[in-house]
């Protein structure tokens, strides 16, 4: 085979190549569009341990069922707006919580808790283009059972846990994460 051909057909071999790799990759800009934040801005860290009495579904309001909050715990809420042109949906946030113990970093990962939404629930959002969150915005979960540090300021790590395409048709990964503190 002629040296020459060999190298136009390397050549072709890596363009096709490499236009392939593009055409996989899960990052469309989509992603970037996308505005997402905690309410409240800065939660307050609870050192205690808080009962929740919920409904138990019997219709009667004197029965209920009891949820110990274990302290440290603050509350955590989202907003998410979604400025692309992509339906986006949004199943689930991990929290890496972090702070300091004696010099020593600490961590602890949670994720919201979508039982608490009902028995029915299986994601949070599907958000339309130009859109916000609407369904559980106005929802605030208990973030329990921290480790206990020298203070009350954690650091928090948000990570979106979603893909870009209605609910029942997901395209890409959705990528996003955001940072707070807690007072």
């Amino acid at each position: 085979m002629n040296p020459g051909k060999l190298t136009l057909y390397a050549r072709i071999f890596l363009l096709i190549s490499s236009l392939s790799l593009a055409q996989c990759s899960s990052d469309s800009g989509i992603s970037s569009k996308v505005d997402f934040d905690n309410n409240p801005k800065q939660p307050v860290v609870i050192d205690t341990d808080f009962i929740i009495k919920r409904d138990d579904g019997d219709g009667d309001p004197t029965t209920f069922e009891t949820e110990t909050i274990t302290g440290p715990w603050f509350l955590f809420g989202y907003t998410v707006k979604n400025g692309s042109s992509k339906t986006i949906t949004i199943v689930n946030f991990k929290l890496l919580i972090t702070g300091k113990k004696a010099g020593l970093d600490v961590e602890i990962e949670k994720e919201l808790s979508l039982k608490d939404l009902g028995d029915n629930v299986t994601f949070l959002e599907e958000i339309a283009p130009g859109s916000s969150a609407s369904n559980y915005v106005n929802y605030r979960w208990y973030i329990g059972g921290l480790p206990e540090i020298d203070n009350f300021a954690y650091s928090v790590k948000v990570t979106v846990q979603g893909w870009v395409g209605k609910s029942t048709e997901p395209e890409e990964r959705l990528t996003g994460s955001w940072s707070f503190t807690t007072e």
